[in-house]
């Protein structure tokens, strides 16, 4: 119980954070998003959702949909960006959402809580590096 709460109190910390940078006023110099590119991270963030408020619920079989669709999602994204750090980046990604359907199939809250953390660690990272490749270009 106490590892639940002490995972739940870490969660609730990076939500918030992530909420916060999500209010922050948008760089100047920000390149117009490819709109397919768009409609993917807004089905991404709609399931990344779902996973924290399976999380939050506890709610095991939509937690293992949730990782299961952002994981089809990812396989779909691999031939789309053919940059090996991209493609390391889904790889790291897919195994965080292993690790989420993992805990949500044996009902282990902490497992999969400690996955979902790990997944928001790989989302930052590769958006880091998709900002980067842009401002290369």
């Amino acid at each position: 119980m106490k590892k639940s709460v002490i995972a739940l109190a870490c969660l609730i910390a990076v939500a918030g954070f992530l909420a916060v940078r999500a209010q922050e006023a948008p760089p100047t110099k920000k390149p117009a998003p490819d709109q397919d590119a768009a409609a993917v991270m807004k089905e991404k963030l709609r399931y990344s959702h779902e996973l924290l408020t399976s999380l939050a619920r506890e709610d095991y079989p939509r937690l293992e949909v949730a990782a299961q669709e952002l994981a089809r999602i990812a396989r779909e994204e691999w031939a789309s960006n053919p940059t090996d750090e991209y493609r390391t980046q889904l790889q790291v990604f897919w195994t965080t959402l292993e690790g989420i359907e993992s805990g949500a199939q044996r009902k282990e809250i902490d497992e999969a809580t400690l996955a979902y953390m790990q997944m928001t660690l790989s989302c930052v990272k590769c958006h880091k590096l998709i900002r980067r490749e842009q401002q290369q270009q």
